[in-house]
């Protein structure tokens, strides 16, 4: 996990996403606005649950990863950004996403 330090703020961690991460992840989700969800999912979205879930069920490997940042927030972990990675080797191509919150 690595640890970046904004001005006198509350750190910031970046780490690899877990499945316990389903709920926090979800949460984030809700909270972008209906623009950043279109944007981050190239479409409109409504079942947050789902794109967590598919996100994170996916075991971590070369070929496939969710990075999540996260800071404290009234003593609670909070996720404000997320980005996911894949690649597939029979179709030569992949692809990235990156979110951060509003």
């Amino acid at each position: 996990m690595g640890k970046i330090i904004v001005g006198a703020e509350s750190p910031i961690w970046i780490r690899t996403a877990v499945v316990g991460d389903v709920d926090k992840l979800c949460a984030y989700y809700g909270s972008l606005s209906r623009d950043s969800r279109y944007n981050r999912f190239m479409g409109a979205v409504c079942n947050f649950s789902k794109l967590a879930f598919d996100c994170l069920m996916q075991l971590p490997r070369a070929e496939c990863f969710t990075l999540i940042a996260q800071c404290q927030d009234q003593g609670c972990d909070a996720i404000i950004g997320q980005a996911s990675y894949r690649f597939d080797r029979a179709r030569c191509s992949g692809e990235f996403a990156i979110s951060v919150t509003d």
